[in-house]
């Protein structure tokens, strides 16, 4: 049986510095109702909308690690751990796909933030 560090080291990993940040993860909604008239028959429609902008998508074959290596299209089971490189930082979103992931900045942070990002392939 393998100990966790065996485990962990017979994995691919990468380490990729300065990634960029902008997305934010849609976190206000606003709720809102219509009226509309058509001749003599009248509606009203209830909706929600997000306002924010969205998270952004990252794909795996778009970035390259500190050594200037292009990682794979494709990554199974990959685990992505953000560290962030200031008082703001990012964080994922939703399900971490083979091929891509979210990722969305702290909504408190003035503008985009740099962080880095170590991913692991877990594999089968």
């Amino acid at each position: 049986m393998l100990s966790g560090l065996e485990r962990l080291l017979s994995r691919r990993a990468w380490s990729i510095d300065n990634v960029t940040v902008w997305g934010i993860a849609g976190l206000n909604v606003v709720e809102f109702l219509s009226v509309e008239s058509v001749e003599a028959t009248d509606s009203i429609l209830y909706n929600s909308v997000a306002v924010d902008e969205d998270a952004q998508e990252v794909r795996f074959t778009d970035l390259f690690d500190r050594r200037g290596n292009a990682l794979p299209s494709e990554i199974k089971k990959a685990v992505v751990l953000v560290q962030p490189k200031d008082e703001f930082g990012a964080f994922t979103v939703g399900a971490i796909g083979n091929e891509s992931f979210k990722i969305a900045r702290d909504p408190n942070a003035p503008g985009p933030v740099v962080v880095d990002l170590f991913i692991v392939e877990m594999g089968e």
